[in-house]
């Protein structure tokens, strides 16, 4: 089932065109610019790499194709090691009270992929990152999705793309 998993991921990366390639290639070097000149620790340059590197690739997934490959998530809780402490574990957790808001509403709030995912990056960014991912990811959601919300010109909506980019510059301030 896992090997399905990783052809259908393979295919996903091979189809991008050569615009979408380049603007992830984009984001990826502005990312590495950012950590370069933000952090002096080597160890964690590598894990603003890692981290952002992956988030862009299921930022894309998510945005185009409203999945987020499980498999993806393997290399974030990995670097995840890197400096890991009990914080590392309650910012995991919070990815819980998401899981508790869907369950509760009775319907849809959050993806399971989403859940999954902000599980992975609470890991990284342990509990005050966490929150501040969570705060930053939300604003840029609703700033994005605020009028599709409005016109009801949307059913569903892809937090993966906003919630990386508010768990990244949450990497950035801690």
């Amino acid at each position: 089932m896992q090997w399905v998993k990783m052809k259908k991921i393979a295919s996903i990366i091979n189809q991008l065109r050569p615009l979408e390639l380049f603007i992830i290639t984009l984001f990826l070097l502005g990312a590495c610019a950012i950590l370069f000149y933000t952090i002096n620790d080597p160890l964690m340059d590598l894990k603003g790499f890692v981290f952002a590197l992956f988030a862009i690739i299921i930022s894309y997934c998510d945005a185009k194709y409203r999945i987020i490959p499980e498999v993806l998530l393997i290399p974030i809780i990995l670097v995840g090691l890197i400096h890991v402490t009990w914080l590392s574990l309650a910012g995991a957790a919070i990815s819980l009270l998401m899981l508790i808001i869907t369950l509760v509403s009775k319907r849809e709030a959050f993806g399971g992929g989403d859940i999954k995912l902000l599980a992975a990056y609470g890991f990284v960014l342990g509990y005050n990152g966490t929150i501040l991912g969570i705060l930053f990811g939300f604003i840029l959601f609703l700033i994005r999705y605020i009028y599709p919300f409005i016109m009801k010109k949307k059913s569903t909506y892809s937090l993966a793309p906003c919630l990386s980019i508010g768990c990244f510059f949450a990497f950035i301030l801690i």
